[in-house]
C-alpha cells in the first residue's frame, strides 16, 4: 500500500533551575518543554485531478490537498510555537503543500512535557480543536467517492530514539530525540469494474443486454478517527428482494447505482454509461465504474447485476426478453484464495464475466476471483 511515511523527532529540553534556598522566592514551575521536528516523505501534493480507470491509481501516492498537525497528551491538544515563541503554523493548504515540491520539513517548539503523541489529519478542513474528542467526526461514504480528496487520519506515540543528541552550547541545552512513524491512509477500499462480459456459443443468436449494476452491503457511515463503520446498507439475496431493489430503489443519482442506458454525457443523466449488448461475437465490453467503501469491520460487499436475455434479434427488436439477476458475494485472490476482509488504501479490480448457463436462473450467485495490484490494486475475476 502506498502510504505517507511521517517522521516526527521530539526533543526534550531540560531547563536548568537555580539551587533552592529557603530565603529565595518560590522556585519557578518546572518548564520542561518539548520541541518536535516533523519530516514527511513521499507525500503527493498535486495540482490536477487524478484517478478513474483511464488513469490508473496503481502504485500512486494518495493525493494530499491539506495537512494539519496536532500534539496530544492523550486527551488535550497543545499549541506549538516556532523557535521565537510565536504561534506555529500547523496547517498546510494545497498551495503551501505544492510549494514544498513533495517534501515537508517543519519544527515545532515549546510543547509541554506531557505531550506524548502526534496526530496528523489530511484533506480535511482546518480545526481549532482543544481536545482529541473534539476531532471526532462522522464520514458519509456518499460524499467520498472522489479519489482526489479522501479524509486522512493517523496518530502515533513518541518513542525515544537517542539521548543527549543535541548540545546548544551557550544555551546549556541537552536533549533527547523521539521519533514516530505514521502510516496515513484513507478509511476506504475501492472496487473497480473494468468490464462486463458473457460467453455464448458461437452459433448462438442470443443477445444479452446489461441494464444496470448496483453496489450493496456497505457501511453508510464511519467514525473519522477509528474508521469503524456503521449503518449497513444491504439487500437480501433472494429473487423478490433483488427484483424490488432494481425496480423501486435504483437511481442514477445514487453513487452506488450505474446504468447502461447510453445517456452518459447528457445533462441530468447521473451515473449513466454506454449501452452494453453482448452477443456470440461481442462477448466483452470495457467499463469505467468504481465504488469506494468503508472497510473496517465491513462484510463482503455485493455487486448486483440486472440483465435481459433475448433469444434472437427479432425478440430484441420486439423488446421480448427474459430478465435475470446475478450477484457476487465471494471474492478470490488469483482465482483460488478466498478474500473475506478488505483493507484501506487497496483497490479491488475485477472484470465481471458470466456464461449462458448462468442466465438459466433469474438469480445467480457469482464467485469472483481477485488478483491484487497498487495504490495497491487487486484484480478480480468472477466465477459462477
Amino acid at each position: 500500500m502506498k502510504t505517507f511515511r511521517i517522521m516526527c523527532a521530539a526533543v526534550v529540553a531540560a531547563m536548568s533551575l537555580a539551587s533552592c534556598q529557603k530565603e529565595q522566592e518560590q522556585a519557578p514551575e518546572n518548564k520542561t518543554l518539548k520541541s518536535v521536528e516533523v519530516k514527511i516523505n513521499n507525500v503527493a501534493p498535486v495540482t490536477r485531478a487524478i484517478g478513474g480507470l483511464g488513469e490508473s491509481l496503481e502504485g500512486k501516492n494518495i493525493q494530499l490537498n491539506s495537512l494539519q498537525f496536532f500534539f496530544s497528551d492523550g486527551t488535550s491538544l497543545y499549541e506549538a510555537k516556532d523557535a521565537e515563541g510565536n504561534v506555529a503554523d500547523v496547517y498546510y493548504d494545497a498551495a503551501e503543500l505544492a510549494a514544498l515540491n513533495g517534501s515537508i520539513s517543519a519544527k515545532f517548539h515549546f510543547l509541554p512535557a506531557a505531550v506524548k503523541k502526534v496526530i496528523v489529519i489530511g484533506n480535511y478542513s482546518a480545526s481549532a480543536a482543544a481536545t482529541e474528542a473534539a476531532l471526532d467526526a462522522e464520514l458519509e461514504i456518499a460524499k467520498y467517492q472522489d479519489v482526489t480528496n479522501f479524509p486522512l487520519y493517523a496518530e502515533g506515540t513518541l518513542g525515544l530514539a537517542s539521548s543527549n543528541a543535541h548540545d546548544n552550547g551557550s544555551n546549556g541545552h541537552l536533549s533527547n530525540v523521539y521519533t514516530v512513524n505514521l502510516d496515513v491512509y484513507p478509511h476506504v477500499a475501492r472496487f473497480e469494474i473494468t468490464g462486463i462480459g458473457c460467453t455464448l456459443p458461437l452459433n448462438s443468436g442470443k443477445i444479452v443486454k446489461v441494464v444496470s449494476i448496483a453496489f450493496a452491503d456497505f457501511f453508510d457511515k464511519c467514525d473519522f478517527r477509528t474508521a469503524v463503520g456503521h449503518t449497513l446498507r444491504s439487500v437480501q439475496l433472494n429473487q423478490q428482494d433483488i427484483y424490488t431493489y432494481f425496480q423501486e430503489q435504483m437511481s442514477t443519482a445514487k453513487w452506488n447505482n450505474d446504468f447502461f442506458n447510453g445517456l452518459n454525457g447528457q445533462e441530468g443523466a447521473g451515473n449513466s454509461h454506454p449501452v452494453i449488448e453482448l452477443t456470440a461475437t461481442n462477448t466483452f465490453v470495457e467499463t469505467d465504474i468504481a465504488y469506494n467503501f468503508f472497510c473496517k469491520g465491513a462484510p463482503s460487499p455485493c455487486l448486483l447485476l440486472n440483465v435481459i436475455e433475448y433469444e434472437n434479434q427479432t425478440a430484441f427488436d420486439a423488446n421480448n426478453g427474459t430478465p435475470g439477476y446475478l450477484y457476487t458475494n465471494v471474492y478470490r485472490l488469483n482465482s483460488t484464495e478466498p478474500v473475506t476482509t478488505f483493507e484501506p488504501g487497496k483497490i479491488y479490480r475485477m472484470a465481471i464475466r458470466f456464461n449462458e448457463d448462468d442466465l438459466q436462473h433469474q438469480e445467480r450467485c457469482l464467485d469472483i476471483s481477485l488478483n491484487i495490484a497498487e495504490w495497491i490494486v487487486i484484480n478480480v475475476t468472477p466465477e459462477f
